[in-house]
């Protein structure tokens, strides 16, 4: 209900659902669990009535009531067969990146023990803070993208939003990786902290996963999902055979390495067979020099050779030196100097 409201352009209505739904849930979740003792029940109960009033907000504060007709579904088989076409292969996309995160943690469980295992989740804690970025990032331009798919200015639209999208990636991504030795010091205590160099390895494997997103958006705009879901068990697959042929040597790096594997595979056949839908010109020479240096950065870290901080910082220098240079026709589109040219 949130994306149809997104879809209807009703932002202030999802702002008041979401604090509305915030609200009863922190209150009735202290209520239940502090105050009447219902422990974990309380907490399922607080988060079904929060949910349930943001639910009624959209249907009555958003009017989307009217929408609900199930005569267009019954009556239409072209229309049902079109949208599960289109939706069936994008649930087991979902559930891939969850099987390869699992199916990863039984390995190491299986072959290193419980403690290595949590060591791993320990690692993965903060390159997954960078997915709330990401997240908000696509779901601010997703929209637009559908919006403008039958436009005659499709691929000049996603040509401007991939340098944008980019830049704030790649410069996300080095600054965690600049800075993990000291996030990691605040949020990995005692035995956990030994595993930080892993951070930079994985951060580096989010970059890709951000970028094999950025593309998938565009297969879903055209309808075509199917090429989504086999690129993504490709990359699956490699991910877990890559960690369970070098786990017994490489230990929890096996993993990492794995989940980096896995995004570059994915990354490789959604950049060429994307070429079929449409040429986004994603800047081939710059990203290039970005994706190195975010990679001898990653590198450098994990090793932590000499002056590792140093070349780390100016890793990062690079990066963002980079890509302002990129986002340079923008800014002066902005501040109205010149007419933007992709």
């Amino acid at each position: 209900m949130g994306t149809v409201a997104r879809a209807m352009d009703q932002m202030k209505l999802i702002a008041y659902a979401s604090i509305l739904s915030a609200l009863i849930m922190g209150v009735l979740a202290y209520a239940l669990i502090a105050g009447m003792n219902l422990g974990l029940m309380g907490y399922f109960y607080s988060y079904i009535v929060g949910n349930g009033s943001a639910i009624l907000v959209y249907l009555f504060a958003g009017k989307q009531y009217q929408f609900i007709d199930f005569t267009v579904w019954r009556n239409n088989a072209s229309l049902r067969k079109q949208l599960w076409r289109y939706s069936l292969p994008l649930a087991p996309n979902s559930l891939c990146n969850q099987i390869q995160t699992t199916v990863s943690r039984f390995i190491i469980t299986g072959v290193l023990g419980i403690s290595a295992s949590g060591l791993y989740a320990a690692a993965s804690k903060i390159p997954n803070l960078l997915n709330v970025l990401q997240q908000i990032v696509q779901q601010a331009w997703q929209l637009s993208a559908f919006q403008e798919f039958k436009s005659s200015g499709l691929k000049h639209f996603y040509d401007v939003i991939w340098r944008v999208y980019h830049a704030l990636m790649s410069i996300g991504s080095a600054l965690v990786i600049a800075l993990s030795p000291f996030i990691a010091k605040v949020l990995m205590q005692r035995q956990f902290y030994s595993v930080w160099p892993l951070i930079s390895i994985l951060v580096l494997a989010f970059y890709l996963g951000a970028i094999n997103n950025f593309l998938g958006t565009i297969y879903q705009a055209y309808m075509r999902t199917k090429p989504l879901l086999i690129a993504t068990i490709v990359g699956t697959v490699s991910c877990l055979a890559f960690t369970a042929m070098f786990v017994h040597s490489w230990g929890i790096l096996a993993a990492a390495l794995g989940v980096l594997v896995g995004s570059l595979t994915i990354f490789v056949i959604r950049v060429i067979d994307i070429r079929r839908l449409m040429r986004v010109d994603m800047r081939p020479f710059p990203t290039a020099i970005t994706m190195g240096l975010l990679a001898a950065q990653s590198v450098v870290t994990l090793i932590q050779c000499d002056h590792y901080l140093s070349l780390s910082l100016i890793c990062l220098l690079s990066i963002a030196g980079a890509q302002c240079y990129e986002l340079k026709p923008l800014i002066n589109l902005m501040f109205g100097r010149r007419k933007y040219t992709a």
